[in-house]
This record gives structure tokens, sequence and C-alpha cells, in this order.
């Protein structure tokens, strides 16, 4: 891929932790994940499916809005919009804070996820205007991660003590921190236009940008449906609930060595290869975890996950960028992203309600696969023709 170059003003170390934050807080709702998902079965008597349905439907809610916000910012500013998408959030996750009826769940998490979409879109979508954004989205996963680790130390306590209502109100309080940190978003440009590359002509690269965007679907429904029950394929792997919860907290660590990857290997291996490792590594690590041969098995197995999965998504974000320099294509890997982890529970739920929770992971294993080729595509049709090739391609 061609190195991104940049066209937007130099962003300080400090406003760039302000969007790190924002970002972090909208996401702990994915964090938070599995174990909202084991106390909506244990505390409020869901079934698999419903519990999947609700973990799904809040990812839905973020990626329709991921979609949508491109729009939406033409007609609103982008201050109002982070405001807007941080009270959505507040309220949907208020609700059933202090209902256990599936319904009034269900709508509160698609609101509440439709918040978090517009947060996520805006903060991506900044981050990859930034020069270097291979280095940028390194700095943000890992600061994500670092922070993923506390939320989960927190919401494991507050989940232990309080159950789902508690985990719920400890998602309302992190999106109060957007309020905070919305002033020091970055002006985005006055007009988005289409996506634009330094290379191939606009049919390749709008083909490539939809191949891009293909396979982060698939990756992600691959791992959605994984992540949403990883809590159970560890209890079905012998853990009780004090170790599956030792090894949640030392997950965030094994996804910021992921996403340093990025850091101490940056284009000296170009990006298809990292990009195409990290697809072979969560492979490796579905496997792992859907074996549930022993308790040593499952950690390795979802620690590889976690680091595999930060690593996809920092090269992904790079290769994005530098197919679409105006930042809406990484904005829409939110949606690709969140409407992948939104079918991935579902479907899960129905698998593991019929034919046991290891299937999760073989249906996992043909998506990985699947997003592999589709990745390799991409590259090829991006490859420019023998006499273009230069110093400037580095995959």
């Amino acid at each position: 891929m061609p190195s991104q170059s940049n066209t937007s003003p130099p962003v300080s170390l400090l406003v760039q932790a302000g969007l790190f934050i924002s970002g972090t807080a909208s996401a702990a709702l994915a964090i938070l994940k599995p174990m909202l998902v084991g106390a909506l079965i244990d505390d409020y008597g869901l079934s698999d499916a419903r519990a999947g349905s609700i973990a799904g439907i809040e990812m839905a809610g973020i990626g329709v809005a991921a979609l949508l916000a491109p729009w939406i910012l033409k007609r609103l500013n982008q201050l109002t919009l982070l405001r807007l998408g941080a009270t959505l959030g507040l309220a949907g996750s208020l609700v059933p804070a202090v209902s256990d009826l599936f319904p009034a769940i269900l709508v509160a998490r698609l609101v509440a996820g439709a918040g978090c979409g517009l947060i996520a879109s805006l903060t991506l979508g900044a981050l990859g205007r930034m020069a270097n954004p291979d280095q940028v989205l390194g700095r943000y996963y890992s600061l994500s991660y670092a922070l993923g680790i506390l939320i989960v130390a927190v919401g494991a306590r507050v989940i232990g003590q309080w159950g789902a209502a508690g985990g719920y109100g400890l998602l309302a309080a992190l999106l109060l921190i957007v309020y905070v940190v919305a002033p020091c978003y970055p002006e985005p440009p006055s007009s988005l236009s289409s996506p634009t590359s330094r290379t191939g002509t606009s049919t390749h690269v709008g083909r490539a940008a939809v191949l891009t965007l293909s396979a982060s679907l698939c990756f992600w429904i691959a791992l959605g449906g994984i992540w949403a029950f990883v809590e159970r394929l560890g209890l079905a792997a012998g853990l009780d609930r004090r170790d599956v919860g030792l090894v949640f907290s030392l997950a965030p660590a094994a996804s910021i060595g992921g996403a340093l990857s990025s850091w101490w290997l940056g284009l000296r291996l170009g990006r298809a290869l990292p990009l195409l490792g990290a697809v072979l590594l969560a492979a490796i690590a579905s496997l792992l975890v859907g074996l549930s041969i022993s308790a040593a098995v499952f950690a390795a197995g979802l620690l590889l996950l976690t680091f595999s999965w930060s690593m996809f998504l920092t090269y992904l974000g790079g290769a994005m960028s530098t197919i679409d320099r105006s930042g809406r294509l990484i904005a829409a890997s939110v949606a690709s992203q969140t409407l992948g982890m939104a079918i991935g529970p579902a479907v899960g739920g129905i698998l593991a309600g019929r034919f046991g929770y290891a299937t999760i992971t073989h249906v996992g294993l043909g998506l990985e696969a699947l997003a592999f080729l589709l990745l390799a595509w991409m590259f090829a049709a991006l490859r420019p023709p023998p006499h273009a090739r230069g110093a400037a391609w580095s995959s």
C-alpha cells in the first residue's frame, strides 16, 4: 500500500488523547459484552437466544448510526452530533438498569447502540484523516485496551455485586465523559467528498473499498459470535466464573500487544502480510477456544483472539485510510464491524441453543477463511501495474 499523506493540520497529543478516551467510552458496551450477556441470562432469566439478540441489536444500532453519520453531519455540527450520541447512549443504558422486561431492554439497547455508533464513527473519521494513520490507530487501540483492563476490572466487580443493572449503570456513567471531551474534536472537512486514493483508477478504488468492507463484515460476524458467548465456552472448558474473570482481565493486555504491533513493525512488512496474518491468528484462536479441552487451551485461545483482533483493526484502518483519504471509508468500517457483531451474537445464540456452543467457533472459522480471501483479492486489486511500482508501495 502507498504511504498516507496528510492534508490535515497537525493534531496535538492532548487532543488525540481526548479522542482516544471518548472513543473508548463509546466502546465500553463491547468490552463488557460477555459479562453482560451472562448477567442477562443469570439475573434476568433470559434465554441464550434472547440474550444474544440484545447483544446483537446494540451492535446493529451502532452500525446503522455509523452509516448515517456522514449524512447527519451535513445537517448538524459535530459537537451537537457528539452530544446527541452521548445522550442516546445514556438513555439506552439507564432503561435496562431499572427494568428486566425483554422488549424494553431490546429497544433501549438499540437506542444506546445508535448513540455509541455516532461517537465511534466521528472518532475514527477524525483519526483516519491524521498523518501516519497506522501509528495513530496503534496509539488509539493501545490506550483503549489499556483502559479496557480497568473497565473489565471495575465491570466484573460491579456486575458481581449489582448484576446486570449495575453493569448498565456503569456504561451510562462512562458515557458522561463524552460531554466533556466533545469540544476537543478537530472540525471535519467542510465537504465530505467521494473516496480518493493515490493509487489505481476510481473503479479499482471502489472495488477495493467494497472488498475491504466485506472482509471486515465476515471477520466481525465470526468474532462477534465467539466473543458474545466466550464466557460460556470457558465454563464448558472447565473454568469457574472466577477463572473466566481472570482471563478476561488479561485479555485487554493481549489486545494492547496486537495494537502495538504497528509500532514495532511499522510498514516494514507492508500492510498485506500483517493484516492477513492477523486473520490467520484469529482463526487459530477460534479453534483453540472452540476445542474447550482444558482451561489452559481456552485461556491461550482467548488471549490470542484479543491480540489478533486489535492487530486486524490497526492495519485494516491504515489500509482504509490509504484507500480513502477523506476518512469516510474508515468511518464506514464502524458499520461493518458492528453489524458483524450484531449478526454474530444473534446467530450464535441460535446455534448454541440447537447444537451447542462449540458450533459457533466452527462457523467462525469458515467466515475467517472468507475474510482472508477477500482481503487478498483487495490487495491484488490495488496493486499497481509493473511500470508504476516503486518505493511508494510497501505491500
